[in-house]
């Protein structure tokens, strides 16, 4: 339901399935899926792995980059994961809404961090400045505003929708 712009049906359902007697709730294809969905759904944290070589053609200087885009329902004010490994590091991503990210860098090595929020916004404020934004085609039609930055390690950023 996340993948499908429906927010507030995936949460009803990942609380039912989180609080529920289930049948085979035992199997750990159960909570692993459920975490990858917390992961994946409500923080839409993916990455983007390209080849070496689209990477160098690109300019990243690595091969890659962690994508946020909220999956917070009317129903959510704000949600934070912490401590999650990607690769060498280990990150903190926090929503406030769908309309202002945290990411920090907490270990590891410089990433490049997509935020991405849903809706065609031509600014975001990158650390309190406005930045032009990339307006993208999402799932069915939808459009998304993203702006990709570097965070070092140990740094913190935020990146939100003007009001």
């Amino acid at each position: 339901m996340y993948k499908y712009g429906n927010p507030d049906v995936a949460t009803k359902r990942m609380i039912e399935i989180g609080r529920g007697i289930r049948i085979r709730r035992e199997y750990p294809e159960v909570p692993f899926s459920w975490i990858g969905t917390l992961v994946n759904g409500t923080m839409g944290i993916t990455i983007d792995a390209s080849s070496p070589l689209k990477a160098w053609v690109e300019g990243f200087w690595v091969e890659t980059i962690v994508r946020t885009l909220p999956g917070l329902g009317t129903s959510i004010s704000w949600a934070e994961l912490d401590n999650l490994p990607i690769r060498s590091n280990e990150v903190s991503v926090r929503h406030e809404g769908i309309r202002k990210t945290t990411f920090i860098n907490q270990t590891g090595p410089s990433l490049i961090w997509c935020a991405v929020f849903p809706g065609s916004h031509n600014i975001l404020n990158f650390n309190g400045k406005s930045v032009k934004a990339n307006i993208e085609d999402g799932t069915l039609g939808r459009k998304n505003s993203w702006v990709r930055v570097t965070v070092g390690s140990g740094g913190t950023t935020t990146v939100e929708v003007p009001k």
